[in-house]
C-alpha cells in the first residue's frame, strides 16, 4: 500500500495564504526533499495554476 503524504503550509494562527509569509530555508528543504521522492503529485486547480512555471 501506498503512503499518502497531506502537506499544507499554514501560520499558527491559521493563516494559508502563500503570500503573507514563507518557511524558513529548513522547511523548505524538507519539502524538496519529500517531493523528489514521490510518484504523484495532486494539486487543486488554483495550487496548479500558481505551480505550473515550476
Amino acid at each position: 500500500m501506498r503512503k499518502l503524504i497531506y502537506g499544507i503550509n499554514i501560520s499558527l494562527d491559521g493563516c494559508c495564504d502563500h503570500t503573507k509569509f514563507s518557511g524558513g530555508d529548513d522547511i523548505q528543504d524538507y519539502f524538496r526533499q519529500l517531493l523528489q521522492e514521490v510518484d504523484l503529485l495532486v494539486y487543486g486547480r488554483k495550487t496548479y495554476e500558481l505551480m505550473v512555471p515550476f
